[in-house]
């Protein structure tokens, strides 16, 4: 293939105009007012519990008579978020000082604490009722408070082979200190 040196100068015109017309792009942009994590939280809080538990249900594969245990449990959590709820609804001000945001982030924890207390007799309750297949997907995608895995809330789901789940079959060896991946 033969150099073709007068297409350099029409290489580097098209690179120019592609990154003006980014930055242009970017200029016009609107910007996005910061969200409150706390917001984020509230936001669907409901919502996500029944998606959690429609796909807990289907996982599960449950029988007639766990399927009446199981909707003994979805009424448990749902009425558990109650003090959520109520903290959610009272929104602050995203501009609100470090001492009342502190005072929020203590409440909240208080009330997933009472979530967790309400929660855990009823899954406990369930849980003694599964076969031991189907406490192992209970184990991956039940958690007393609505999020998958136990940690981090809905798209987080650790599952076989991923970080936090060694020791099942198919998991990854724990990392042994020293080990990079």
């Amino acid at each position: 293939m033969k150099p073709r040196p007068h297409l350099i100068p029409a290489a580097i015109l098209v690179v120019a105009l592609a990154a003006a017309i980014g930055a242009a792009h970017a200029d016009s942009a609107p910007r996005r007012a910061p969200v409150d994590p706390a917001q984020r939280f509230c936001a669907d809080q409901d919502a996500r519990l029944a998606a959690h538990l429609a796909f807990a249900e289907a996982k599960l594969t449950l029988t007639a008579p766990q399927k009446d245990e199981f909707r003994r449990l979805s009424e448990t959590m749902k009425a558990a978020q109650e003090p959520m709820r109520a903290l959610c609804s009272d929104q602050p001000d995203l501009a609100t000082a470090l001492p009342a945001r502190l005072d929020r982030q203590l409440k909240l924890a208080e009330a997933h604490t009472e979530t967790l207390k309400r929660t855990v007799p009823a899954l406990t309750k369930f849980y003694q009722i599964l076969t031991p297949a189907q406490q192992t997907i209970a184990d991956q995608v039940l958690s007393a408070h609505g999020g998958p895995g136990g940690h981090g809330g809905p798209g987080h789901y650790r599952g076989p082979g991923r970080p936090g789940d060694a020791g099942r079959p198919g998991d990854a060896a724990p990392q042994q200190p020293g080990d990079e991946r």
